[in-house]
């Protein structure tokens, strides 16, 4: 299991950062300067201790010997991440065995504005520019805590860094992006929480939850799966009384529910990029191509699937959306995918409401509530 530490955020001018996030309410906590006094930083701690690094060449300075320095220049924003390490030369050793390329531990710290010295010790993963694709290591020789300022953010509206999503094309050192993260972590080839998903021929994008990599720590995958599920109940939940408060009316779509369609949807292997959103006249989320939160009716927490009903009326534009993106973390529930998922949660719900025609694997061809009235 990894541990991420900290996201970095590049610009060319510290100030201007800072007051970047401070506009939404995120408000940075002056960092110092670090001990090759090329840079200096703003950190946003949040409550689960993860943080992001605003850094930037201290004034006078365009800081050509960092690693960073290009990105800086450009006002690139998020370019790299580092992942906490308790024996860093263990870890070393560990990537190189993996076939990695690790640079030497190197020593590095800052100074706080309080004048307390921070010491750690970091060492690069991969060939690519610092943390930009493999993070980079870090294991502190003074305190974390030190390091690391109590977070100031309240009312729990963000509680820290649920994942990293990298995007990557041609230009990388390492032909294959996705098996440099495989080798790495030792990510199993069908293992599908790396969505093996290509836009087009160059570009590429992945992501990284920070438990991902739990596979021999069976008790942290159900965790993982009850937050998620969780997360669906507390949803619905939120909605309807919203709903309620505000004296909302839910508007019955034209044409009903008979008739419609279930859809599978897998979050963790979309782009994340909106262009289902474009293409499907809104209907999927412009964020993750979710389908809308008046289709859903029930979360496989155990195959981490959101299952939808999407009525007749909405068909087009589902269908648009898929064919548009050739996607494959969205797709109909037919006749070759319930046998193809039979043993899944959802299945047996279907099987025991009457839905599912044992004797030959396939769904009854007139798919419908029994009671409109109650979908």
């Amino acid at each position: 299991m990894i541990t991420i530490d900290h996201v970095v955020i590049a610009g060319s001018d510290l100030a201007k950062l800072r007051a970047t996030f401070e506009s939404i309410g995120l408000i940075p906590v002056e960092g110092g300067v670090h001990a090759d006094g090329q840079t200096h930083n703003a950190l946003i701690p949040f409550p689960d201790g993860l943080y992001l690094e605003l850094i930037a060449p201290t004034p006078g300075s365009i800081a050509p010997d960092h690693p960073w320095s290009e990105f800086m220049r450009t006002d690139a924003g998020v370019c790299a991440w580092a992942i906490s390490s308790n024996d860093i030369q263990a870890d070393v050793g560990l990537y190189r065995s993996r076939g990695i390329t690790v640079g030497d531990p190197t020593p590095g710290g800052r100074t706080r504005p309080d004048g307390v010295r921070l010491e750690w010790i970091s060492a690069k993963l991969g060939k690519e520019p610092l943390g930009s694709l493999l993070p980079f290591l870090i294991q502190d020789v003074t305190p974390r805590e030190w390091r690391v300022p109590p977070s100031q953010i309240g009312d729990g509206l963000i509680t820290g860094i649920e994942k990293i999503i990298i995007e990557f094309n041609d230009d990388y050192p390492e032909s294959d992006p996705i098996l440099t993260i495989r080798r790495a972590f030792k990510i199993p080839q069908h293992d599908r929480k790396i969505p093996e998903t290509y836009y087009g021929t160059s570009f590429g994008k992945l992501s990284i939850d920070p438990n991902m990599y739990s596979y021999d720590q069976q008790e942290s995958k159900i965790v993982g799966q009850l937050r998620r599920k969780r997360g669906y109940d507390a949803f619905f939940a939120a909605r309807a009384q919203h709903l309620e408060k505000e004296n909302i009316p839910v508007v019955p779509i034209e044409g009903g529910l008979a008739g419609g369609r279930l859809m599978i949807y897998e979050s963790r292997n979309c782009l994340f990029e909106g262009y289902m959103h474009l293409i499907s006249d809104g209907l999927y989320d412009e964020s993750d191509d979710r389908p809308p939160c008046d289709t859903w009716v029930y979360f496989d927490s155990v195959a981490e699937l959101l299952i939808c009903w999407i009525p007749q009326a909405m068909f087009p534009f589902a269908q648009e959306g898929i064919e548009g993106m050739s996607a494959d973390w969205v797709w109909w529930v037919t006749g070759d995918t319930v046998a193809e998922l039979t043993n899944y949660e959802f299945i047996r719900i279907l099987r025991l409401a009457g839905f599912f025609d044992d004797r030959n694997l396939k769904l009854k061809v007139s798919f419908e509530p029994k009671n409109s009235s109650e979908s």
